[in-house]
């Protein structure tokens, strides 16, 4: 069930007094339910602090926990990973929103912007840091794999080996800390984290471009594995500016996800990548001529490597007739009605990050 936000902020008198009203908090959910989030969404996360807020003992006055609330609303408002001004930048936020100057408002902008480097500039600093961290620190095994597997989601624009050194390295600094009485339960999600093999889908194609029937499969696969690595194939016969410019382009429009090139064999490719995790090849069918093709294209793998595995996804059927090739032809008619293929799920990341 979800947790009712509206609910509780309707009934913290301080929100009142800085002006965060119920229209303010519904505009600051919007952004922790943002599609790139998995972990540090409203549904995980925030619920999780706040649920911890409410199991403060008394010696926090209802004033402390208000705070503490606000707190929480506001300090991952910005969250895009893999940035280092997230936290300055949720700061910031909450000054644009609130009004007047109390004493709190200073209180709060040093607690979120404390959660970059676990530091204590406000008196309510290490209590919050208790319940920000809680599936971390205090979580059961369920709620550990969970919150790995959220995150995993979040930061699936590195890719894997690159994502798991870093994880290791934040458990590593988690160890030292001291009176945290749940901390031994970090060991074991560090070894979770080391032996792991994700399950990653592999979805190749030419890309040309990326558009709405593609975003349909990829979303489709996405409900099945870990992840999903987009590989933009390159025929090396073309110009090699037409594919830097077909890179970028999907890049732009996947800005939250593994985006990489190749050429050669996609069974290398797969090779490749099975060095650190269970591979499958995604492709996606419109119809069943396309199966047909899939089919003999999927022969001819076997042939390289017999242990390639792959799956076929069908689009929704409002897409099935869509095709770059139909969408490039379009666009030398008419560039505006081409580009409503295109996806724009993503479209907020260049507005609110490159923009502001």
């Amino acid at each position: 069930m979800a947790y009712d936000f509206l609910a509780r902020f309707s009934d913290n008198s301080l929100a009142t007094a800085l002006g965060v009203s119920l229209g303010v908090v519904e505009r600051v959910l919007a952004l922790w339910q943002q599609p790139h989030r998995f972990y540090h969404s409203d549904r995980i996360h925030l619920t999780q602090i706040f649920e911890q807020t409410d199991l403060l003992s008394d010696n926090y006055s209802r004033h402390e926990k208000e705070i503490l609330e606000i707190a929480a609303l506001f300090h991952d408002a910005v969250f895009f990973p893999g940035h280092t001004d997230n936290e300055e930048r949720s700061a910031a936020l909450f000054r644009d929103l609130i009004r007047g100057n109390l004493p709190e408002a200073d209180e709060i902008e040093a607690m979120i912007l404390d959660t970059k480097k676990r530091t204590s500039n406000a008196p309510l600093s290490p209590a919050f840091f208790k319940i920000d961290m809680y599936a971390k620190l205090y979580g059961s095994m369920s709620e550990l794999f969970e919150y790995e597997h959220e995150i995993y989601r979040e930061y699936q624009r590195s890719n894997y080996p690159e994502y798991k050194s870093r994880c290791l390295q934040f458990l590593d600094r988690l160890l030292p800390v001291e009176d945290i009485p749940g901390r031994h339960t970090i060991p074991h999600l560090k070894s979770y984290v080391e032996k792991r093999r994700p399950r990653i889908g592999l979805y190749p194609g030419t890309f040309a471009p990326f558009h709405i029937g593609h975003l349909s499969v990829l979303e489709k696969a996405e409900q099945i594995f870990d992840k999903v690595i987009v590989a933009v194939g390159i025929n090396p016969e073309k110009d090699a500016s037409e594919h830097s410019i077909r890179l970028t382009e999907t890049c732009n429009t996947l800005p939250f996800h593994e985006v990489i090139a190749f050429d050669g064999f996609l069974t290398d490719l797969v090779k490749t990548h099975e060095k650190y995790a269970d591979i499958t090849i995604i492709r996606g069918l419109r119809n069943g001529n396309d199966l047909d093709y899939e089919v003999n294209q999927l022969r001819f793998m076997e042939e390289l490597y017999p242990d390639v595995r792959s799956i076929y996804l069908v689009c929704d059927k409002q897409y099935e007739h869509i095709s770059s090739t139909a969408i490039r032809s379009l666009s030398k008619i008419d560039t505006a009605f081409a580009e409503k293929y295109k996806p724009v799920k993503y479209n907020y990341y260049h507005r609110e990050y490159h923009h502001n």
